[in-house]
């Protein structure tokens, strides 16, 4: 058992089998213990993000919590080119180029920051033309916005991710994290006028920019981070289709957001925010799960192929049960979730909720995916697909919203992510698609064929 015991005194807790079984794995015992830490900062996450936000739903009433999740919600759709979709790229070169990472990660995080900086620039163009009057959507775009910069302190943690040493940044993580929601119930308890609420936002971008700096210059990169031009290019040549494909899926999972606030009103984007809240904050499972697993994945399609295909039809495998299991629940209990949550004002959303929750069996399914999509190099792949979704999303919204409300918006994202995630595989990658339905069926692990 000395083996593990340079990954913590915990292990120590386990069963004795499970404990051996992981001394002779210690890939494994470096994912599990990844995901733990992992698990760990998103499960305080998800606790402080249920309660303190329902919280801010609960006291600024459905109309003005229409106006933050509107502002919110224009953001996130410039989120994906700031990212430059650069994260797999950046964690799958650290796992082949170690001796790189200097190189890679000074890169990276100079396009990072330029692209946030124009990014954050265009918002707050874009809504001053879209809404001139609309003095509250433009302070808290600017401000929500600002956080685009900031993000780019993210490449820092794609650091400390290729080496399996979450636990190191965790805790920045969640201290910014609390402060920013002990200042949401500051401003609560003060009845702050809503453009504050934006300011929160900004907030935790910043602390957690600060922090996650702390924590690098205590466990740096044995070089000093340094910018290329041809590196540059090779990332951005590999990344772009990543970065589309991350907006598309912005895009297929936000635009009805946006069209239900400029084809309803503020209040009924109040009542669907609050349902796709608590549906959408199950999609941390297993984005958590496939952060921690992405270097050893990456060293799989290395090592040996068959191997390599059986991690990615795990993935598939564990996903479709977690997700099953999670929708099928939320939806028979919804009524009582939004009641106990948000209060009876609320009470419009727990049918979008008992729809929504549906969608997350193939959000899991598609970061799954993701994984197997990076290491063959198919992000034009990922773009189709997600291309594809943003129009059903799109097309669909359009058509439902009048005719059926923020219940047919609901159901026309479930039909989007399964267009996306399964349907399009049986004309991109059928052997995926197999993959993905064998899934959901108790049968053994055979080798895949084209």
């Amino acid at each position: 058992m000395s083996r593990l015991s340079n990954y913590g005194r915990w292990i120590y807790g386990l069963p004795g089998s499970l404990q051996t079984y992981l001394a002779k794995r210690p890939g494994a015992f470096l994912f599990a213990a990844n995901s733990l830490w992992l698990l760990f900062d998103k499960l305080i996450r998800l606790v402080l993000a249920l309660t303190v936000g329902a919280w801010v739903a609960r006291n600024l009433g459905p109309h003005a919590f229409g106006e933050l999740a509107y502002a919110i919600t224009f953001i996130a759709l410039f989120q994906g080119i700031a990212n430059l979709g650069l994260d797999g790229i950046v964690v799958r070169d650290l796992a082949r180029n170690p001796g790189h990472a200097a190189l890679i990660l000074g890169t990276a995080f100079r396009l990072r920051l330029l692209a946030g900086l124009l990014c954050w620039l265009i918002a707050i163009g874009s809504i001053w033309v879209l809404r001139p009057d609309d003095n509250t959507a433009l302070q808290m775009v600017a401000l929500i916005g600002m956080s685009l910069v900031f993000q780019s302190a993210d490449t820092i943690d794609l650091w400390f991710q290729c080496q399996g040493k979450n636990s190191r940044t965790v805790a920045a993580k969640l201290v910014s994290y609390a402060i920013a929601n002990s200042a949401r119930i500051a401003f609560i308890v003060l009845d702050a006028p809503l453009w504050m609420y934006a300011l929160a936002t900004l907030l935790d971008a910043v602390l957690l920019a600060i922090a996650l700096a702390g924590i690098y210059r205590r466990f740096p990169t044995a070089q000093r981070w340094h910018f290329n031009l041809h590196v540059s290019k090779e990332l951005l040549s590999q990344s772009w289709p990543f970065m589309l494909s991350g907006l598309a899926a912005l895009l297929y999972m936000r635009i009805d957001q946006i069209m239900i606030r400029e084809m309803l009103d503020e209040t009924e984007l109040g009542f669907y925010s609050a349902a796709v809240s608590l549906s959408q904050i199950w999609n941390v499972i297993p984005i958590t799960l496939a952060t921690a697993l992405a270097p050893y994945i990456a060293r799989k399609k290395l090592d040996n192929e068959d191997a390599y295909m059986h991690a990615i039809f795990l993935m598939f495998r564990v996903f479709a049960a977690l997700s099953t299991a999670i929708a099928l629940t939320v939806a028979l209990l919804s009524g009582v979730i939004i009641e106990l949550m948000y209060g009876p004002r609320y009470a419009a959303s727990a049918h979008v909720l008992t729809i929504h929750i549906f969608s997350n069996i193939f959000i899991f399914m598609g970061v799954a995916q993701g994984l197997w999509l990076i290491n063959e190099g198919k992000g034009k792949l990922t773009l189709y697909r997600t291309a594809l979704g943003a129009v059903v999303s799109i097309v669909g919204n359009y058509l439902l919203i009048p005719q059926m409300g923020i219940q047919g918006s609901a159901f026309i994202t479930v039909l989007a992510q399964f267009f996306s995630v399964v349907a399009s595989n049986a004309f991109f990658a059928p052997q995926i698609l197999k993959l993905q339905l064998r899934a959901f069926w108790p049968t053994r692990w055979r080798t895949p064929t084209a």
